[in-house]
């Protein structure tokens, strides 16, 4: 299997599903549901990316996230977007996602202040496969988190 860098589409399905593509131009061939986790700010916005942890998903994780080029997290810093992470120890994968070009015109204080965690999400998202277990998109429903303009505006669509 190939490796491949993460790619990110979103497509907004309806006002409260979004879906993110994670890899282009790979076929989905099984469909399993599991509780994801999101990342917000104070201000409503989703910020960071995906965490997926083991005994909340019906699949392995490491198989997941395998046609990725995972690493191992390196703590304490923040990996930058694009990366995906993943700990075998805590079977925990990150997908660290792209901001929007506007986010990054603005001041270091300006992003760091809006990167800040205020509360996670975690709703029962629905993970499309390819034949090998490797993540290909994840549906997210995010009626809970939001008006999805507000909710999606720091990420890259």
């Amino acid at each position: 299997m190939s490796r491949t860098a993460l790619s990110q589409r979103m497509v907004l399905e309806n006002p409260d599903l979004v879906c993110v593509h994670l890899r282009d131009g790979v076929e989905a061939v099984q469909q399993k549901q599991g509780e994801i986790i999101l990342d917000i700010n104070r201000s409503g916005n989703w910020v960071r990316g995906i965490e997926i942890v083991g005994g909340f998903v019906p699949f392995s994780i490491a198989k997941a996230v395998s046609p990725f080029n995972a690493v191992l997290p390196p703590f304490p810093e923040i990996p930058k977007p694009g990366t995906v992470t993943y700990d075998p120890e805590a079977d925990a994968a990150f997908f660290y996602l792209e901001y929007d070009p506007n986010f990054t015109r603005l001041t270091p204080n300006e992003r760091v202040e809006l990167e800040v965690v205020s509360h996670c999400v975690t709703p029962t998202a629905l993970y499309g496969l390819d034949d090998s277990g490797g993540l290909v998109w994840v549906k997210i429903p995010i009626a809970d988190a939001g008006p999805a303009d507000q909710f999606l505006q720091l990420l890259r669509t």
